[in-house]
C-alpha cells in the first residue's frame, strides 16, 4: 500500500470513529486529531488509537491489550485474529 492510500484510509477510519464515539454513552471524553484519538470510558478507562505509519497500520491499546490492525478486503482487520477494528473495539469499550 502506497502513503497515500494509508492516508486516505486512516482519514476514513478517524472520521467513522470521530462519528461513533460522539454517539457513543459509554465514552466519557475524547480527543481525536486525526493521528491519535485519546478515549475515555464513563468507567474511567483508557483507549488510544493511532496511527502506525512506517507498518501502516492502526494500533489500539486497551486495557484488555493492544491490538494491531491492518487494511484488507475493505476493512481493517486485527493481524492475530483477523477481527474488524470496529467490532474489536466495541469489545474493549464493553469490557
Amino acid at each position: 500500500m502506497d502513503d497515500s492510500t494509508y492516508d486516505r484510509l486512516c482519514v476514513e477510519l478517524f472520521d467513522r470513529l470521530d462519528e461513533l464515539l460522539a454517539e457513543a454513552d459509554a465514552v466519557g471524553d475524547y480527543e481525536n486529531n486525526g493521528d491519535i484519538c485519546d478515549i475515555t470510558l464513563e468507567s474511567g478507562a483508557k483507549l488510544i488509537v493511532n496511527r502506525q505509519p512506517p507498518v501502516k497500520e492502526i494500533w489500539l491499546a486497551a486495557p484488555s491489550g493492544g491490538y494491531h490492525f491492518r487494511h484488507a478486503d475493505g476493512q481493517w482487520r486485527d493481524t492475530r485474529d483477523g477481527a474488524e477494528f470496529f467490532a474489536r473495539l466495541a469489545e474493549c469499550m464493553a469490557a
